[in-house]
């Protein structure tokens, strides 16, 4: 019998949306129920007790834990997330953690600010963590981790458990049974509803940047193109050096791919004027390409001399923008089709 378990997801809530729907495309990806996340907000008991009964009729309690304690429960003086988190532990209830590496928070607080990093109850935090990682918990530092991590825990924890979870309607014995599977279905057509309206919301703010089929200023070079060069024009360029490294490639690379294509689209094959120039325009599509989210960037230390080399990463939006902007379109009332960006 095909089981579908409800997984409890706890989390602090500023500082790792991106990480939290990552978890719910991972659960629903491997035929799971998510629950929690933005249904609850930390407010006053009431709100506690709610999530105590979801805890409850969840057959997993997952964390994600990042640079944040979260919003404190005046009581205890506990945050919300630690209290989820010893509820589910006194319940005996199957749970794992997965907790961002040190790295990863240092580049997090760099991209976010203060908003990333404990600021009120470090010790809190410190001490909480501690606790985390004696018990079942593993180490992320960028979504696709976490994606892994449940993957993997689900199954370990399916085998290790009998779990209750939830099967078929025609499976169901009893019509209390059919009412409580309708009732997740449509819990989980909304989490993907939601899903979709936090990617349309996130489209929707990039809108005022410059892409697609706009054109690079000229005023960046000082070497005038034969034709118009676009957002999309230069994309390409890179997906395809990120896409030749499984998603991501050396800066290195992609300076020099940008470099041969600038001089390529020059009227002329001199190339001076655009070395001195580059550096600054290699920058401005940095900048350009993480505000439009499709493109992130990892600056990592390595060697005896720590030395510094920055990655370039497809994010999901980056590759869904590559996949329509290189697929053959159909020619069937091409007049009346625009391209899909």
């Amino acid at each position: 019998m095909n089981k579908k378990l409800q997984v409890f997801i706890s989390s602090t809530f500023t500082d790792l949306s991106n990480e939290r729907q990552a978890a719910v495309q991972a659960i629903l990806k491997a035929g799971h129920i998510p629950a929690g996340m933005e249904l609850f907000t930390a407010g006053d008991i009431s709100h506690m007790d709610t999530i105590k009964k979801w805890i409850d009729e969840s057959d997993i309690f997952m964390l994600i834990l990042g640079g944040r304690y979260g919003s404190i429960e005046p009581k205890t003086g506990l945050s919300y997330i630690e209290l989820e988190y010893d509820y589910a532990s006194k319940n005996q209830k199957p749970f794992f953690a997965i907790v961002i590496e040190e790295e990863a928070l240092k580049q997090k607080d760099k991209s976010l600010g203060a908003s990333a990093i404990e600021q009120e109850n470090p010790e809190e935090l410190k001490r909480f963590r501690e606790k985390v990682l004696s018990k079942l918990s593993a180490f992320y530092s960028e979504e696709k981790d976490i994606k892994i991590a449940i993957f993997e825990s689900l199954k370990d924890l399916n085998d290790k458990y009998s779990l209750n979870g939830w099967v078929r309607g025609n499976y169901a014995k009893t019509e209390e049974e059919l009412t409580r599977i309708n009732e997740m279905h449509e819990h989980i057509n909304d989490l993907k509803k939601e899903v979709e309206q936090q990617r349309r919301a996130a489209r929707k703010s990039i809108s005022e940047f410059s892409q697609n089929d706009e054109e690079l200023p000229k005023s960046w070079f000082k070497e005038p193109f034969p034709e118009k060069l676009n957002w999309n024009d230069v994309f390409l360029v890179i997906a395809k050096d990120c896409l030749s490294g499984g998603r991501k490639i050396q800066e290195s690379n992609i300076r020099a791919s940008l470099d041969a294509f600038f001089v390529n689209r020059l009227k002329t094959d001199v190339e001076k004027g655009l070395a001195i120039t580059f550096e600054d325009v290699l920058n401005k599509i940095k900048i350009q390409f993480s505000a439009l989210k499709l493109i992130e960037f990892k600056t990592i230390t390595s060697g005896q001399k720590n030395a510094m080399s920055t990655t370039w990463h497809l994010t999901e939006d980056g590759i869904e923008k590559y996949t329509n902007l290189s697929a053959i379109k159909s020619n069937v009332g091409s007049s009346h089709h625009k391209k899909i960006v």
